[in-house]
């Protein structure tokens, strides 16, 4: 599933604060725990537009997910070894 992410002016994003605190790893894992979930509602929209600009202002690389205009929400993915690049995990 493709999830493009759209900029929505003028409503406050309670997720960026949230974000910004949050370690490389919590952001990881805040990602993964919408992989199979379809239900969708605003909170999820801006929870995705929070993580996915966070990504970017750490200059994490998430070329695995990005499509140009939002997220990959089809696997899991993993921080490698120098914590600035995801890579997609590997089912075991």
């Amino acid at each position: 599933m493709e999830v493009i992410i759209l900029n929505s002016t003028g409503h406050k994003n309670e997720f960026v604060a949230r974000f910004r605190a949050a370690t490389a790893q919590e952001l990881v894992d805040s990602y993964n725990s919408q992989i199979g979930s379809n239900a969708w509602v605003s909170a999820k929209g801006r929870c995705l537009h929070a993580l996915y600009h966070e990504f970017k202002r750490r200059q994490i690389d998430i070329s695995v997910i990005d499509t140009g205009s939002g997220m990959r929400l089809d696997q899991h993915i993993v921080l490698d070894e120098s914590g600035r690049r995801v890579v997609c995990a590997i089912a075991h």
